[in-house]
């Protein structure tokens, strides 16, 4: 599912690899945008939107030059 539950928005694990505003998740893994601080889990190096450490709210980098990430609209099941 492309939500999380009981406002557990850490335990995030579903397919969503678009952001909020319609832009193409690129894969965590490539060098060009590697930071280790912005990572996500190395179990997990799709394009899936994620929540980093340093980050409240579900994110990816994008394959648009012009807008490197964005956020995700990743919605709480329990709702």
């Amino acid at each position: 599912k492309n939500c999380y539950y009981n406002g557990n928005i850490k335990q995030y694990m579903g397919k969503k690899s678009v952001t909020a505003n319609l832009y193409t998740c690129k894969k965590w893994e490539d060098q060009d945008i590697y930071k280790p601080e912005h990572f996500a889990d190395k179990v997990y190096p799709e394009n899936y939107c994620r929540v980093t450490h340093d980050s409240k709210k579900n994110w990816c980098y994008t394959t648009d030059r012009k807008m490197r990430w964005d956020y995700c609209n990743v919605k709480d099941c329990s709702k």
